[in-house]
C-alpha cells in the first residue's frame, strides 16, 4: 500500500512488510482488493512537470497520447483552538484529509487542477487550442469522471 503521509510504499511480501522510499521507484502496479491493477508512476520520470510532484507517486487513471494523472495530496485540518463541548462548536482534534489533485499530461506539457478553475481552462488552450474550450464549459474539476470523459474526448481528437 501506498504511505503519502511518509512518501513510502508498504510491501507485503514472505509474511513481513518492506518498505520502500518513493523516491527509489519510477513505476509501479498495485492489484486493489478486486484484483484490478492501478497504475502509478513516479513524478521525477515527467521532465517539466514542476517540483510539487518530484519524487510523488501519480495514478495513472487515463493512458494514451493524453493522460490524466491523480496526485493523492494529505492535508491536515488543525482542531480549534478553543472547543466547547457544551455548544458543540469547534473541533477537538486534528484531521487528516486526502485532497485529489489531477494532472493533464499532453508530451511533457501539462495542466492541474490545482490552479483553480480558470488557471486550468487556460492551461489546457494553451495545451490545445480553441478547440477544447467547448469541452470544458461543463467540466467540473472535482469530479473524476468528468476529467476521464474529457481526456478520452482529447485522445479521440488527437490519436488520428
Amino acid at each position: 500500500k501506498i504511505n503519502v503521509l511518509e512518501n513510502l510504499v508498504e510491501i507485503e511480501y514472505d509474511q513481513e512488510t518492506k518498505i520502500l522510499a518513493i523516491a527509489r521507484i519510477l513505476a509501479i502496479s498495485l492489484k486493489t482488493s478486486n484484483g484490478d491493477a492501478e497504475e502509478y508512476i513516479n513524478g521525477s520520470v515527467l521532465k517539466d512537470i514542476g517540483t510539487f510532484y518530484k519524487n510523488n507517486l501519480l495514478q495513472v487513471i487515463k493512458a494514451g497520447p493524453v493522460m490524466l494523472l491523480c496526485k493523492v495530496q494529505p492535508e491536515i485540518i488543525h482542531a480549534t483552538n478553543n472547543p466547547h463541548p457544551m455548544l458543540d462548536v469547534g473541533k477537538k482534534d486534528d484531521e487528516i484529509v486526502l485532497k485529489k489533485i489531477y494532472v493533464i499530461l499532453k508530451g511533457q506539457d501539462f495542466a492541474t487542477t490545482a490552479t483553480g478553475k480558470a488557471k486550468f481552462r487556460d492551461e489546457m488552450i494553451a495545451l490545445f487550442g480553441a478547440e477544447v474550450e467547448p469541452l470544458l464549459k461543463k467540466l467540473n474539476l472535482k469530479k473524476e469522471q468528468d476529467l476521464v470523459a474529457l481526456v478520452t474526448e482529447l485522445n479521440k481528437r488527437h490519436s488520428n
